[in-house]
């Protein structure tokens, strides 16, 4: 299974996930072009559901919470999450902020 994780925060877990994230939106861009099979990465610009048509589960991780994004996603904000949303603006804009909550 291809997966694709956003931190959006600081890793202190996992010393092999931190040596190998891909830090930058060029890294993260070749990783997916090159068909990495696990992605970790920083760069809010490469998410979007058009992973999904890679075969890629998407994840997003603060505070050390775990969120998987696909359409029709539960959220605390009770909107219709569709593909057609722009998720790095709504990230910025804090949208899902609370689904990171404990």
């Amino acid at each position: 299974m291809k997966t694709f994780t956003l931190f959006l925060d600081n890793i202190s877990g996992d010393i092999f996930i931190r040596h190998h994230i891909f830090k930058t939106y060029q890294e993260t861009e070749d990783a997916i072009k090159n068909g990495v099979e696990c992605i970790y990465t920083y760069s809010l610009a490469s998410f979007s559901f058009d992973l999904l048509d890679m075969g890629y589960k998407m994840f997003a991780v603060k505070d050390g919470v775990k969120v998987e994004f696909y359409p029709g996603m539960p959220s605390v904000g009770n909107k219709d999450i569709r593909r057609e949303h722009n998720l790095e603006r709504m990230i910025k804009g804090h949208y899902f902020d609370r689904d990171f909550e404990n």
